[in-house]
């Protein structure tokens, strides 16, 4: 039983080993939110944050950063992954509003120095409206 164990361990090491590799060579990300909006309900909460990417993490990392927006279940964190609404790709932190029109559908708004590159119209029973600002 104990060699088994030692298996074990040595796998668990080679998948620690793995996961760091993957964060510092093939490009670690890190999630900054930006503006938190409750749902007129309060049971979900739109999340506008700043994805910051180093090394090859996906369309991201080739600008340095993307703004997304996503949303999670009140009280919840934002998770460490990208936006699951919209994501987009930017040369400067674009100005992105979310309204909620009624609680079963949000607005999501961004200035012109933003190009999506990742959208999405329904998300966890929720429809989502985009628009460019004036």
């Amino acid at each position: 039983m104990k060699p088994a164990l030692g298996v074990l361990a040595a796998l668990g090491l080679v998948a620690a080993l793995f996961a760091a590799g993957s964060y510092w060579l093939g490009g670690g990300c890190e999630n900054a939110p930006v503006a938190a909006v409750p749902s007129p309900d309060a049971r979900l909460t739109a999340v506008v944050f700043v994805r910051s990417c180093r090394g090859g993490g996906g369309r991201s990392a080739a600008h340095g950063f993307a703004t997304n927006v996503s949303i999670v279940s009140a009280g919840h964190r934002l998770g460490g992954g990208p936006g699951a609404l919209v994501i987009m790709a930017t040369d400067a932190t674009p100005e992105v509003r979310v309204t909620w029109l009624g609680t079963r559908t949000l607005q999501v708004r961004y200035g012109r120095g933003a190009h999506p590159f990742k959208t999405v119209n329904h998300v966890r029973g929720v429809a989502i409206v985009y628009d460019t600002l004036p």
